[in-house]
């Protein structure tokens, strides 16, 4: 296994921020090169709130130019991945008819609730069983052809965000897996598009694509891209949904192993062999969703650092001069379950202040080092929540939790979720989601024989890090009393 001169590049589009990992193999071991980074800062206009594609194509391009420019790397392939549910809207001469809207946008109709009077949550969870979120994709094209219906009646593709990069790239339109099953829109029975779901609610289903399947080989980019960026590797159509993409790099076992990948959105789930279709699922709202081989990924998506994020941004905003270390240390130095704090809160979506809406939630006046560790106390007894709730689905019984993600670099909140759940952690990698998109092209173009292959790669190429449980009793005696109370 002696690659030394091939480089696989993974466009890696986050919410916040977006960067360019090009990985290789040396002497059997994964070797990353950071390409590119770059902010993703979306805008508001007359109340909606828009990604700016210009500015993330333009920082792609720069992304695919610095690569092609790297001494002794022949960049071999490309695979893009970014959030999901999101997508834009191209005409049929191939032109993007506006920028896309932010899933948060979302939060400002009543899409979801005027879908559900027309066709109930039940039939729509019987045909497409993943979670219900205001902003999945089913919602938000039925929101489109209200509040910007002239596009929508001229759209020629619906492509996901990932999709429109690939499509301008290299011309193929087309949705991948993994993502298609994040929109409520994929019947899993059917392999496609649900076409009585979009019948009913009168939406068009000639503008959704063809889906592939993770893997595929796109080709070359188009000839004027080809001269911009300066080489020509293939385009893999990667996992493009980057939960998908970060789980596919977990080295773990799928049978007694419980995932987190923490970032913005904290996502808790565990592998199964096919969607999970118990009424439970509904009720709980969880997600079925796609991953790599056509294995399925059952989990809960809860708020995550996005709490941390908000109180950074908002206290810097003050003049102050903190950074994520900081406050961790902050919160390791306060004093613990001061209060409890349900992290999905409704308050704590889109506040206009989260150090006030915490306040408001809690009626108590906290110190802003106890505020910080009164959230990464509650991300780990939501975990906590999570996990149990996903064996008494299954009937299994989760021996080990492993974290992926950028969450992994805060000590704390990895000792946090061994404390509440009492289990084993193993930490890494930080950026899973990259690696998952570079060994998957690996997979796809021969280098790599399957996943099992690609984790013994993973195992021998990064740290990973062990949490054993301390003083679980206390945890375990303080979810019981808020259970007790129904706040737990």
């Amino acid at each position: 296994m002696i690659y030394l001169d091939k480089g696989f590049l993974a466009i890696d589009l986050g919410a916040s921020s977006g960067k360019a990992v090009l990985g290789k193999i040396k002497k059997n071991k994964l070797e990353f090169i950071e390409v590119h980074r770059f902010e993703n800062i979306p805008f508001e206009l007359k109340n909606n709130i828009f990604w700016d594609f210009n500015n993330l194509y333009r920082n792609v391009i720069i992304s695919l130019r610095k690569a092609s420019e790297l001494e002794n790397v022949h960049v071999e392939s490309v695979g893009i991945d970014s959030w999901g549910v999101d997508f834009g809207l191209v005409n049929i001469d191939g032109f993007l008819l506006c920028n896309p809207f932010h899933y948060r946008n979302a939060f400002n109709y009543d899409f979801m609730e005027s879908v559900f009077e027309i066709l109930p949550k039940e039939e729509i969870f019987k045909r497409c069983p993943t979670q219900f979120q205001p902003f999945n994709s089913l919602y938000q094209l039925y929101g489109l052809k209200r509040i910007n219906r002239s596009a929508y009646e001229i759209t020629g593709n619906v492509l996901s965000i990932p999709s429109l990069f690939y499509y301008f790239l290299t011309g193929k339109a087309f949705y991948e897996y993994t993502f298609a099953t994040t929109t409520q829109m994929y019947n899993y029975k059917d392999r496609n598009w649900d076409g009585y779901l979009l019948d009913k609610l009168s939406l068009r289903n000639d503008f959704l694509p063809e889906i592939l399947p993770p893997g595929t080989n796109l080709g070359k980019p188009l000839k004027a891209i080809r001269n911009e960026i300066g080489c020509e590797p293939d385009f893999i159509c990667v996992p493009t949904h980057d939960t998908g993409a970060a789980v596919s790099a977990i080295p773990m076992n799928y049978r007694d192993t419980m995932f987190i990948s923490s970032g913005t959105w904290c996502l808790t789930g565990i592998v199964t062999e096919r969607p999970v279709r118990k009424s439970e699922v509904m009720k709980y709202n969880l997600a079925n969703e796609g991953m790599w081989e056509e294995k399925n990924r059952l989990l809960a998506n809860s708020t995550g650092m996005w709490l941390i994020q908000k109180l950074l941004k908002e206290w810097n905003s003050k003049s102050s001069d903190f950074d994520f270390s900081i406050l961790t240390e902050m919160a390791g130095k306060s004093k613990g379950f001061k209060s409890f704090m349900d992290v999905n809160d409704k308050r704590f979506m889109k506040p206009s202040s989260m150090e006030n809406a915490i306040k408001e939630y809690i009626n108590t006046d906290l110190s802003r080092g106890e505020i910080v560790r009164l959230c990464l106390e509650g991300l780990a007894f939501d975990s906590r929540k999570t996990r149990e709730l996903l064996e008494d689905l299954t009937d299994r019984k989760m021996n080990k939790i492993h974290i992926v993600g950028g969450g992994i670099k805060n000590d704390l909140f990895c000792q946090m979720i061994a404390n509440a759940n009492d289990k084993l952690v193993q930490t890494g990698p930080a950026e899973s989601t990259a690696m998952g998109n570079i060994i998957t092209q690996m997979i796809s173009r021969g280098y790599l024989k399957d996943l099992n292959e690609a984790h013994d790669l993973i195992k021998n190429s990064i740290e990973i890090k062990t949490y054993t449980p301390e003083d679980a009793y206390l945890w375990d005696d303080f979810y019981s009393i808020k259970s007790m109370e129904g706040t737990g």
